[in-house]
């Protein structure tokens, strides 16, 4: 198995909010069942997170007004939304992924899991 750190850019949904992306390449159940292991870990480690596409969605709609005020409970958004870190499980175009806000963070996690 093998883990590939990958700069994001403007295109990714991650980005500016995340600078790294790890990947996770390997056979399907070995990776997988790896990955899993890195998730718990990252939430003991970083405390608590949710996937790339709840925390954008989050983080889109949290400055979304209605007509009588804000919508949203911005305290509760941000109480939820983990600014370190989030994850994104596989699909059929991308593989298992974390995302971190900077390299200190992305290199404690290399340092673990490489």
């Amino acid at each position: 198995m093998e883990l590939v750190v990958k700069k994001t850019t403007v295109q990714w949904n991650a980005h500016p909010h995340f600078k790294k992306c790890i990947e996770f390449h390997g056979a399907n159940m070995e990776c997988t069942e790896r990955w899993t292991e890195a998730l718990g870990w990252c939430f003991q480690t970083y405390g608590p997170s949710v996937d790339l596409y709840a925390w954008t969605t989050m983080m889109n709609c949290k400055d979304a007004k209605h007509l009588t005020g804000y919508y949203h409970n911005v305290e509760n958004i941000d109480k939820i939304l983990n600014k370190d870190w989030c994850f994104q499980v596989a699909t059929s175009m991308n593989r298992n992924r974390f995302y971190f806000k900077d390299e200190k963070t992305t290199s404690m996690f290399v340092l673990k899991w490489k």
